[in-house]
């Protein structure tokens, strides 16, 4: 025997339809699970501001609710008053650090990776649960550049040189 046919979707434009597309789109749960908060794999110097945006934007899509709120929190990371002290403190968002936690640790690669590592694992040892905000604080100042100094150009800056020409 078959098992019977699975429900059909709702119709298009139906307001199920619609709450469906919704959940679909800013990834909350599906069926009573919880999503996995995904992130692009840790940046180059010179991709770092996107990856940064695009980390913002996946994080407050993870819990579009609390999306204002929730930016702020993760703009606290990039304050300048930013320590790994104060952000041992989830504040409101203590699932949604566990969640950034998880999702940094899993794209860790390289050098950084390796250090990333090292602290989750020293933390760990000593009773301490890492915090992802504090995970991405390691990331923001791994990817700190001097852009007085200017370390690094996009193709934007490139567009903008005038050649003069030889004049020999």
């Amino acid at each position: 025997l078959l098992p019977p046919p699975p429900d059909p979707p709702p119709p298009i434009g139906s307001a199920s339809w619609f709450q469906n597309l919704m959940k679909s789109l800013v990834g909350e749960s599906h069926g009573g699970k919880k999503t996995e908060l995904k992130l692009h794999n840790l940046p180059k110097p010179p991709q770092f501001k996107a990856w940064r945006n695009t980390t913002r934007t996946r994080l407050v899509q993870h819990k579009p609710s609390k999306a204002q709120a929730l930016l702020l929190w993760i703009l606290e990371v990039e304050s300048k008053d930013a320590t790994d002290t104060i952000l041992a403190d989830s504040g409101d968002f203590p699932e949604v650090d566990v969640d950034l936690l998880a999702a940094l640790v899993a794209i860790a690669t390289g050098d950084l990776g390796r250090r990333i590592t090292l602290r989750v694992d020293r933390d760990a040892k000593k009773g301490i649960l890492t915090k992802g905000r504090q995970i991405l604080l390691m990331v923001y100042h791994w990817n700190r550049v001097n852009e007085e100094a200017g370390a690094i150009y996009d193709i934007t800056d490139l567009m903008q040189v005038l050649w003069i020409g030889d004049n020999n």
